[in-house]
């Protein structure tokens, strides 16, 4: 794992022994668990030091073994919640697999703890982000109950109405005319259906609401030389109808905080480009939606829904990167499988690896090798330390990480074993 600072080292024409420590060493972490990680990680051609005596301390650090991914994530939060029994403790989650953090964060969230993410939240994935994929979605389905059902029974939608009165019309419109048999196409279906039962003045006015806040997209989708921009305006001019209430505007709901705020310059930069963009139906904007908004993130940090607060000061999911040089009391490792932590060594489809060498860059395998030493050292930042690695991943068995092998394998030579953390147990529970 020190193979990449040893080579900086060198080119700065240095030794081991001209680098101080920066801070003292005695501290809650054993000094052997350190020495057992430098030891089980030592390349090829030293494992002949694996037969000299050792006795292994590696007190604090466990292994955690759940099913498979989602079982991983519940006994993650699990852990995590559990650390914060312990006054003024700090636990965090050091990961590159963004599913796992973001299933942790959502786990963490039955509990009434924030989590911040250092990696952010997908633009798509925020609730204006949502909203706004959804009611284009269902403009483009023609309304069809699911498509509906999506948007009535969003947080954001309000239709000029106070958001629980909004949400029991919507139950009523589901029970009434949206099981069973679907309506035809539109509002007109809409209307027909209801039009064959009783009146019920709630679900009327409801659908009534959400004609006139439907009408600029559906004018745009009637029309065959429609262009992109002049239907994501219309979109736009929609959503902010829909999510309007009796106490505030939609532009006040969709656009505000962070992720409002994001969405709002996405979306402007998107409409300069539309225009470059030929006549298309509006069937193709969920998808040019979709598109456009992927890989964009945002970093943010809203309240607790129904309370006030933040994210949770002592707990952090963070990734490999952000994770250097940080220390917490409990630090849980997770993904630790081949192909997430560390990564498929894929030197890329343009250049072999000869080509590479020619070209001065650097080989795949250096990846891996900063990924082991982000292991090596997290795994002596924290009294307690747990690795977690799922038996199973997306439907088939997983391999764990090499070194979490090497590991097992260094300590069970020398008697010796990691003990399994309880966490799963809870999962199961």
């Amino acid at each position: 794992p020190q193979a990449g600072l040893r080579r900086l080292l060198l080119d700065l024409g240095a030794t081991r022994g001209d680098v101080q420590d920066w801070h003292d060493q005695s501290g809650p972490v054993p000094p052997t668990r350190c020495a057992a990680l430098w030891q089980s990680l030592l390349p090829a051609q030293a494992l002949g030091d694996w037969r000299k005596p050792f006795t292994p301390d590696i007190a604090g650090l466990t292994r955690l073994e759940a099913a498979d991914q989602q079982e991983e994530a519940v006994a993650i939060a699990l852990a995590l919640r559990g650390a914060l029994e312990q006054p003024h403790a700090r636990a965090a989650l050091v990961t590159p697999d963004r599913q796992l953090a973001a299933r942790v964060a959502a786990e963490l969230g039955r509990y009434g703890v924030t989590v911040d993410d250092s990696a952010g939240e997908p633009l798509a994935d925020t609730p204006p982000g949502a909203f706004l994929r959804l009611l284009a979605r269902a403009v483009a389905d023609g309304l069809t109950p699911v498509a509906l059902l999506s948007v009535l029974k969003h947080p954001l939608t309000g239709l000029g109405l106070a958001p629980a009165a909004c949400r029991r019309a919507a139950r009523a419109l589901e029970l009434r005319v949206l099981r069973g048999a679907a309506p035809a196409p539109g509002i007109g279906g809409l209307r027909a259906a209801l039009a064959r039962r009783d009146p019920v003045p709630d679900i009327d006015d409801l659908v009534d609401r959400l004609d006139a806040g439907l009408r600029p997209i559906i004018r745009i989708a009637a029309r065959d030389d429609a262009t992109p921009a002049e239907a994501l305006t219309a979109l736009i001019e929609c959503a902010e109808a829909v999510a309007a209430t009796d106490e505030a505007t939609g532009a006040d709901r969709l656009w505000s905080r962070e992720e409002g705020e994001a969405l709002a310059l996405h979306l402007s930069n998107l409409q300069a480009a539309l225009p470059l963009l030929p006549a298309q139906p509006v069937a193709t904007l969920p998808g040019l939606l979709d598109a456009s908004m992927e890989g964009a993130v945002v970093r943010s940090r809203r309240a607790l829904r129904g309370r006030e607060g933040t994210e949770h000061p002592r707990v952090q999911i963070l990734g490999l990167l952000e994770a250097r040089l940080q220390s917490a009391e409990l630090i849980v490792l997770g993904s630790l499988t081949e192909g997430v932590w560390p990564p498929a060594t894929d030197p890329g489809p343009w250049m072999s690896r000869p080509m590479r060498t020619a070209a001065g860059l650097p080989s795949p395998e250096e990846r891996v090798g900063t990924m082991a030493h982000d292991f090596a050292m997290l795994a002596c930042a924290a009294p307690a330390v747990v690795l977690s690695c799922p038996r199973r991943r997306d439907g088939a068995p997983a391999v764990p990480a090499r070194w979490l092998v090497r590991l097992q394998a260094f300590l069970q030579g020398h008697g010796a074993a990691l003990d399994q953390h309880p966490a799963a147990a809870w999962a199961r529970l």
